[in-house]
């Protein structure tokens, strides 16, 4: 008997190993195609990434890494996409991908209560779907208090997850939206944090501009000199169009 049960364990070991092994060279592709799309800002890469995702999260429907990875990958996409602004069929999938990525990002957090990255990634497609159909669209639709929760979750539970992401973001939710709602006191705070924390500060354009933008706005010399800086410190390194334009939009707001 005790034979029969041993030889019984090991069958259903041997059948189901070659289906975990595929399950994890999936998973080991799927993030090379990412970190390889995430430094070339390959939008070839993306897609391919996007695929794999979607088949191990389609599989693994309560696997909290396949959720918040799959999430991972659709705004980061969305946002290569608009930053790239290759072309409007291009940047008409966005909203497409955030809803999508907002999904997969919700199922992360219900499966997952406590992760980091299933908050961060929920509110991040949350943050590229109000930028494609306007901060109002998104506050009439009932996404403000969502998208507060999970950014404020995201901080309290890591802070400095993808190099201080969770603050700028933070930061930025506070700076846009419109008044009576925003706090620019808030906002002022987060990104100082942001700048003490983030040790890639100028390697993501999106952070140094979307500070220096809320410097203008906030207005005075000091302050705007402060934008300037930092707005020529990121002309200098970016090769994005849209981070070109918006930066030199914003310098040439300064006068």
């Amino acid at each position: 008997m005790k034979r029969f049960l041993q030889i019984g364990l090991f069958s259903i070991y041997i059948f189901f190993l070659p289906s975990n092994l595929m399950a994890v060279s999936m998973m080991i592709e799927a993030d090379n195609a990412y970190n390889k799309a995430y430094e070339t800002r390959s939008t070839v890469e993306y897609r391919k990434a996007i695929q794999i995702y979607k088949k191990i999260a389609e599989a693994n429907p309560v696997s909290y890494e396949a959720q918040w990875k799959y999430s991972r990958v659709l705004q980061a996409y969305g946002y290569q996409l608009q930053a790239s602004q290759i072309d409007e069929n291009s940047l008409s999938k966005i909203i497409d991908l955030a809803k999508i990525g907002m999904q997969s990002g919700q199922k992360s957090i219900e499966i997952n209560p406590n992760g980091v990255e299933g908050y961060y990634y929920y509110s991040s497609s949350l943050g590229l779907y109000s930028d494609r159909v306007s901060v109002i669209t998104a506050i009439i639709e009932g996404l403000k208090n969502k998208a507060q929760n999970a950014l404020e979750k995201a901080y309290e539970l890591d802070k400095t997850y993808d190099h201080a992401g969770p603050i700028q973001s933070l930061a930025r939710f506070w700076a846009v939206l419109p008044w009576p709602l925003r706090d620019t006191e808030k906002a002022l705070k987060l990104y100082r944090e942001y700048i003490e924390i983030n040790d890639r500060f100028y390697e993501r354009e999106s952070g140094p501009i979307m500070f220096a933008e809320l410097l203008i706005y906030l207005g005075g010399d000091k302050n705007t000199a402060e934008a300037k800086s930092m707005l020529q410190a990121v002309l200098k390194i970016t090769k994005e169009k849209f981070y070109q334009d918006w930066g030199k939009r914003l310098i040439k707001e300064i006068g």
